[in-house]
């Protein structure tokens, strides 16, 4: 699939309107000018990126630094499935299901502290 954006991109035809890039193409198609900001969408949508986003995860990445306007939208395609045991959770009072990562982190530790965890949790 990248060798047909790229020659898309390259004939200038914009057969493509949006693409997901995958982020080790960064350094191809950011130098190419194959990226345009993307504030134009947002503003002719009445909208802006961080109405929808955490603000930081806007500035991470390589596409996002230069110009200081989005060229990009994070997206997390690792994450495919988070899955708790509701039954522990309830025993221990805790909220389901989890709304931040540090209530998923606060949760672990209480779960391991009491011994109802069969594997342990690290955090990097």
């Amino acid at each position: 699939m990248r060798e047909k954006i790229v020659v898309e991109l390259v004939k200038g035809r914009g057969d493509f309107n949006l693409v997901i890039l995958d982020k080790p193409w960064a350094p191809e198609f950011l130098p190419a000018g194959f990226l345009e900001p993307l504030d134009p969408c947002f503003l002719r949508m009445g909208k802006s990126a961080d109405e929808d986003f955490i603000p930081t995860s806007l500035t991470l990445g390589p596409l996002a630094l230069p110009t200081r306007h989005p060229l990009c939208l994070p997206v997390l395609g690792n994450l495919q499935l988070c899955a708790y045991k509701r039954d522990l959770i309830e025993k221990h009072g805790l909220n389901h299901p989890p709304a931040k990562w540090s209530v998923v982190l606060d949760a672990a530790r209480i779960l391991a502290r009491t011994g109802d965890l069969s594997r342990r949790f690290a955090e990097s």
